[in-house]
């Protein structure tokens, strides 16, 4: 067998090959991987590749490809683009042959290549087009997950995703670009920016395409492999009917990873594809961050509970304590989210259902979701903020 290398020229000469998906590339690696120098006498046609592919795998076309790939490597290595192979330590589990039959040899990663084995990881993907509420529906997911501290991993595009990432660099949250070309450039251009910020806030850039390759539509539904395998589970804020969301859905399935699809509005077609995944019950509805976080059992993470505002934290309870002794008879108190609001007015919504969670994910307060409302009893006496004790498990 050859050594690390050579094992990663030959599979990078193979993903150059016109013709040759994953699951094709995983097959003839497989059956020639002892003796590639069979590779060009042998016939390829019981991998049902095309005339033309079988012409570029013949032994002129072949060593041509092994100089392409010779090429895109050193290339890679001169940007700063890591190149993993699938037995390194770096490749993530989640994409290794155990969890995916059709998952990658070799990965490319700019920046923090760690956080591929992240221990919680959260996909949310949705339409290029989306409607302000499709926007605000990501940023609060996003927000809603933020102090059990995943990572978020979307694919750069416009719309959903890009609110994805943006949403994740707010509340300090690291995030996973997976790009549909090669490391050497961001697509779309108006992301270069934000592609920059990913970079700096600690997360990375993930493809399994190389050096010099740019996006072509064939090139998107591998990304969307990539983005359904890389996450424990995965969130669609907003995608329409013929949206390639749904393909991430599709492949999430099939990987037995949950997904979870906001409804939205019966007529609206920037919600017809969440609406058919939850008629057709391929997805969970998307009802509350804290769904999600009790359904994967995702605990706190004692450094990250402590990021909502204490000042925020307090004055929450403090409102409940409002609204518990308002009632007339005894009792925990009954309320709404939008009760806490003007009780709260130095404070944005999204800062105050933050602290809401917090609080109900350390059992202060209790969710009913038949009729949508919290109940708690005296929660000003509740463990602080601080205190170690509230995130025993």
């Amino acid at each position: 067998m050859e050594d690390r290398d050579e094992r990663i020229r030959i599979a990078v000469a193979l993903s150059l090959c016109k013709g040759i998906g994953p699951v094709r590339m995983v097959q003839i690696y497989k059956a020639f991987a002892d003796q590639w120098e069979r590779l060009p006498f042998v016939p390829t046609h019981e991998f049902g590749l095309p005339a033309r592919t079988e012409m570029e795998l013949s032994r002129t076309g072949w060593n041509a490809l092994l100089d392409k790939a010779e090429t895109s490597l050193h290339k890679s290595f001169l940007s700063g683009i890591r190149v993993h192979w699938v037995e390194d330590r770096l490749f993530p589990e989640r994409l290794g042959p155990d969890r995916l039959p059709d998952g990658p040899l070799v990965l490319y990663t700019k920046g923090d290549a760690e956080i591929l084995r992240a221990p919680r990881t959260l996909g949310v993907v949705g339409t290029r087009k989306p409607s302000n509420y499709g926007l605000a529906c990501t940023e609060i997911w996003v927000a809603g997950v933020e102090l059990s501290n995943p990572v978020i991993v979307s694919g750069l595009a416009f719309g959903i995703d890009a609110e994805a990432h943006s949403s994740a660099l707010h509340h300090s949250l690291k995030t996973i670009a997976v790009l549909a070309h090669g490391l050497h450039a961001v697509f779309p251009v108006a992301h270069r920016e934000m592609a920059s910020d990913v970079l700096d806030r600690g997360g990375c850039w993930l493809s399994e395409l190389p050096y010099g390759i740019d996006p072509e539509p064939g090139t998107f539904p591998q990304r969307n492999r990539l983005i359904a395998g890389m996450s424990d589970a995965v969130v669609i804020p907003e995608a329409g009917a013929n949206s390639g969301t749904l393909i991430t859905a599709r492949m999430a399935l099939d990987y037995n990873k949950p997904v979870y699809a906001v409804p939205g509005r019966l007529g609206d077609p920037h919600s017809e594809g969440c609406l058919s995944l939850l008629a057709s019950h391929k997805a969970t509805l998307a009802f509350r961050p804290g769904q999600l976080l009790e359904d994967l059992q995702w605990q706190l993470d004692p450094d990250r509970a402590r990021a909502p505002a204490l000042e925020c934290v307090e004055l929450v309870k403090a409102a409940i304590e409002v609204l518990r002794r308002r009632r007339k008879r005894k009792g925990p108190a009954v309320f709404r989210r939008d009760q806490l609001f003007p009780l709260c007015p130095d404070w944005s919504r999204n800062q105050i259902l933050t602290a809401l969670d917090a609080l109900e994910a350390r059992g202060q307060v209790l969710y009913d979701v038949v009729s949508d409302t919290y109940s708690a009893n005296a929660v000003a006496n509740a463990p602080e903020v601080g205190d170690s004790s509230a995130y025993s498990s």
